[in-house]
């Protein structure tokens, strides 16, 4: 049974940044240059960003975005992994328990 990231991932139908984006890429009416639409592809139904060493992004929306940076931030920040927060930058209390 094929199986794909859209199913696992659904996307909801809302307008966000990626609407444009996607939209482009599906339909190219030439609207938007190349430099703008290099780095973006649609695998399996969702749109990811293409990096420079080649490695695929998920694009996600505003909500989903603040939702990961908290889940993050909680992880390497509030639990006491300093080598991580260290190199994020995330302040270190003096006295950790």
């Amino acid at each position: 049974m094929p199986c794909s990231v859209a199913d696992i991932f659904p996307e909801p139908e809302t307008q966000d940044w990626r609407t444009p984006i996607a939209d482009e890429l599906k339909n190219p009416s030439g609207a938007a240059t190349l430099s703008k639409l290099k780095h973006f592809t649609i695998y399996q139904g969702v749109l990811y960003f293409r990096g420079s060493g080649g490695l695929l992004a998920r694009c996600v929306g505003t909500e989903e975005a603040k939702v990961k940076i908290k889940e993050v931030h909680e992880r390497s920040c509030g639990t006491g992994d300093y080598k991580l927060a260290f190199s994020m930058n995330c302040p270190i209390p003096e006295n950790p328990e």
